[in-house]
Formats: structure tokens, sequence, C-alpha cells
């Protein structure tokens, strides 16, 4: 059994990388093994049947979690969302408004003075 043997070997089999990348397993333990046993033996049921992963595994606590958000979400009233942000959205405008007023008041107010005339002159 050669390096490139055990190289086409993760290569059919990528969910070793995972195992390696979570920390189960190193890369030379890997190694051992398939030089050992081979690519047939029993010994890799344990790292590539395991179907099980975290993403699709649904659980009691993930199921009633996700029951008490879609009820959440069926109790939102969209009436009393869409006035809220329509608030927002008026208290928004109101704010730019006299921000530009504002700068435009300053600007009208403030008149430059010739660099080489004094306060008083």
């Amino acid at each position: 059994m050669s390096k490139e043997d055990f190289k086409n070997f993760v290569k059919i089999n990528p969910k070793l990388a995972t195992h390696v990348n979570n920390q189960e397993v190193t890369w030379q333990q890997l190694y051992e093994m398939y030089s050992l046993y081979g690519s047939n033996s029993s010994v890799w049921d344990k790292y590539l049947n395991n179907d099980d992963t975290s993403i699709n595994k649904v659980t009691p606590a993930n199921e009633k979690a996700f029951k008490e958000l879609v009820g959440m979400i069926k109790k939102i009233d969209l009436e009393k969302v869409r006035h809220s942000i329509e608030g927002v959205q008026k208290t928004i405008s109101l704010i730019q408004d006299l921000g530009i007023s504002n700068k435009k008041n300053n600007n009208e107010s403030y008149q430059s003075r010739p660099i080489y005339q004094h306060f008083e002159d």
C-alpha cells in the first residue's frame, strides 16, 4: 500500500477529511490504519458509514424550538409591523430634513473674510 493509494482512498471517501477537521483522528493515524488493514476492512465503518450528521439530524429539542418559532411568527400582526415601519421612516425623513436645512442655514450665514483683513478694519 503506497501513499498514492492512500491519497486515492481519501479522494474516494471525503468523509475522512471531516473527521480530521473535527480533530477526531489525525492523517497519520488514518494512514497507519490504511497500511495495516487496507481499504476493505471493517475499521473504516466507524468513519465512512457515519450518516447521522448534525445538520440533518432532527432532535426533539430542535423540533420543539422550530415549532415555537413558527408559533411566534404566526402571532405577528403584520398591520402593526407596517405601522411601525412607517413611523420609523417618517422619523428618519424628519431627521434628514432637519439635517439638510441646518446645513443650508449654516452655509448661508457664514461669510468668509479676506485673508489680509483684520477683524475691525
